[in-house]
């Protein structure tokens, strides 16, 4: 994140929007609306009109713009932002020039609508031929009645057979004549889109187009100002390393007669925050993220936090080596695809896909690892045995078969969701303590007390079949633990803030505490749906001791596409949800405003 400065100016109200267009075409400025009900301008200042004549001006240009599309059978898209304006001091001069260019292509488009024009009227002919034929043919076949007097049966038979091959003669010229006058059809259509001076004309139009947004954006900003007589005043957000480009270029259009003044921001202003974006492995991370909102400033961004948990939980959820590559392979393919494919020219959905390539890509390195660890190639066929990795007290990182041994896998994810749980909470008292909230700050390492406290009874005591202990020999160390930080945190957030936000916040980490450790049980859960699944298709397929018969592969390829279908879906959506719910709003205030300056070229 780069820091931001408030600029404060004032200036001569014929300067206003030079400087404004100097600043769009600069780049790296916000403009803050000016509150002008505020009670130290004591009413003397009134927010800046959008002008009406140039709005209305490019409202027509606009209107001009559509029609002409309309005329021409084209449909303007929106991916035209980073056309340049064409040159001018003032809004309304570049609107005037503008025009000029729509007029230009006006006159030039002329013949290519009146060719247009032509070949509707054709089609709409042949439509009417068409017509006229099925007409036709209709009335010749109501009015066709054999003649039955004075013929025997077998003459009878002869003139209708005689009549049918008429008739079949007749369809198929007939047939030949539609197919004729369709493919003429379809061939003068086709050659109509596939005059150049049309791809031309669509093009400047839609730079036009382009050109017309930026003004209404431009105007829109001026509203952000406010005035008092012949001055302007308006405050903005400007990068710190274009400061001093931005003070220089405003005293010079108005040759010194402003006032310009730098403002370090208050604690209490909302700061834009400035976003650099994270490679392309990570930028589906960066959106997740970024769907709750963006972080406030001096808040710690949660992307890369994202970019580690995401996978690591995912894979747990998933945990299978086959699987896991095959996402992996598809993941790197779509990687490929990223970076060959211009993002704005594709659909929604193909985009959102293409975006999710590094989170597929890394949840699939996730999957493998920790389907090596617990022994499942496609399942648990027998081609892998679980791995022992780490062991730290009760807790196995792997090394054990979780269908057969449920309990250890429980235990496993309730210490990944208290270890997670943890960086969370120690990422809020950082946070805290950046922004000089000492209060805060200790009630956080509280809450990190009180959940490392209760986590180290139910592992030295044990659970709720134990709990008479934790109330028995256990008491002491209940108290230390357990009781301790909930009575420091609330009577310290009661001084900070007040009783009742003491004791809000006391139940609020006894409850979340336990219902989301116990939510990481879903990893467990989830995997053992995952393996139970997989074992089904092993065993309709015949699957035994990591032997594939060849007659095995079609059924085990089509479990194969359901699994990552379906199961992956839902894997993903409960690994989101950790998110979301879980570990991100522990730290993550998600309130903070997107730095988006007016830009024009």
């Amino acid at each position: 994140m780069q820091d931001l400065q408030k600029l404060i100016v004032i200036l001569l109200e014929r300067h206003q929007e030079p400087v404004h267009l100097f600043l769009a075409k600069m780049g790296g400025v916000q403009y803050i609306k000016v509150d002008c009900e505020e009670e130290s301008y004591n009413g003397f200042l009134h927010a800046c009109p959008i002008p009406k004549e140039e709005s209305l001006m490019n409202s027509k240009i606009q209107t001009r713009i559509l029609r002409d599309f309309e005329e021409m059978h084209l449909k303007p898209n929106n991916n035209n932002g980073k056309v340049a304006l064409p040159p001018g001091n003032t809004i309304k001069e570049i609107l005037v020039n503008v025009e000029h260019k729509l007029d230009e292509i006006e006159d030039e488009s002329n013949s290519i609508i009146d060719l247009l024009d032509l070949a509707s009227t054709l089609k709409k002919k042949k439509g009417q031929q068409l017509h006229d034929w099925e007409a036709t043919h209709k009335k010749l076949n109501s009015n066709y009645k054999p003649s039955i007097e004075q013929h025997t049966s077998e003459e009878l038979i002869s003139e209708a057979d005689g009549h049918l091959t008429d008739i079949s003669n007749q369809l198929k010229e007939t047939g030949k004549e539609i197919l004729d006058l369709q493919r003429n059809e379809y061939s003068e259509e086709y050659s109509l889109r596939e005059i150049p001076e049309i791809g031309e004309v669509q093009s400047k139009l839609l730079d036009l187009h382009g050109m017309t947004l930026k003004i209404d954006d431009l105007l829109e900003a001026e509203h952000d100002m406010a005035h008092c007589d012949s001055i302007v005043y308006f405050k903005a957000w400007v990068l710190k390393k274009q400061i001093f480009i931005a003070k220089e270029g405003i005293k010079k259009i108005t040759n010194g007669k402003c006032v310009i003044e730098l403002e370090k921001p208050k604690s209490n202003d909302n700061v834009p925050i400035v976003i650099k974006r994270k490679k392309r492995l990570f930028e589906g991370f960066e959106i997740l993220t970024y769907s709750l909102g963006f972080p406030r400033k001096g808040e710690i961004n949660p992307v890369y936090l994202m970019a580690f948990a995401f996978p690591f939980l995912y894979g747990i959820m998933f945990a299978d080596v086959g699987h896991g590559a095959i996402l992996f392979l598809g993941g790197i393919l779509l990687l490929i695809a990223r970076n060959r494919k211009d993002m704005e020219k594709i659909g929604e959905i193909p985009r959102m896909v293409l975006f999710a390539a590094g989170i597929i890509t890394l949840c699939g390195v996730s999957a493998m690892f920790w389907g090596y660890l617990f022994g499942e190639f496609f399942g648990p066929s027998g081609v892998l045995h679980p791995v022992l990795l780490a062991q730290i007290g009760p807790f196995y990182f792997g090394g054990f078969d979780p269908v057969h041994e449920p309990l250890r896998l429980l235990r496993f994810t309730i210490l990944i969701g208290v270890s997670f749980i943890t960086l969370s909470l120690l990422i809020r008292v950082i946070n805290h303590l950046k922004r000089r909230e000492g209060a805060h700050a200790i009630a956080g390492i509280c809450w990190i007390w009180f959940l490392l406290g209760g986590f180290f009874m139910w592992v030295y005591w044990g659970g709720i079949s134990q709990i008479t202990s934790w109330f028995g020999e256990g008491l002491p160390m209940l108290l230390a633990l357990v009781m301790a930080p909930l009575i420091i945190s609330m009577i310290i957030m009661a001084k900070a803030e007040n009783i009742m936000h003491g004791v809000n916040f006391t139940v609020e980490v006894f409850i979340e505490s336990l219902g989301h450790t116990l939510s990481f049980c879903r990893l467990a859960a989830l995997f053992l749906a995952h393996t139970a699944l997989s074992t089904m298709f092993l065993d309709l397929a015949g699957v035994k001791n990591g032997n594939f018969p060849p007659s095995s592969i079609p059924l085990i390829a089509i479990g194969t596409i359901l699994i990552l279908c379906i199961e992956g879906l839902i894997v993903f959506v409960h690994t989101i949800r950790l998110h979301w719910i879980e570990l991100l709003p522990k730290f993550y205030s998600a309130k903070g405003t997107l730095f988006q300056p007016i830009e024009i070229k």
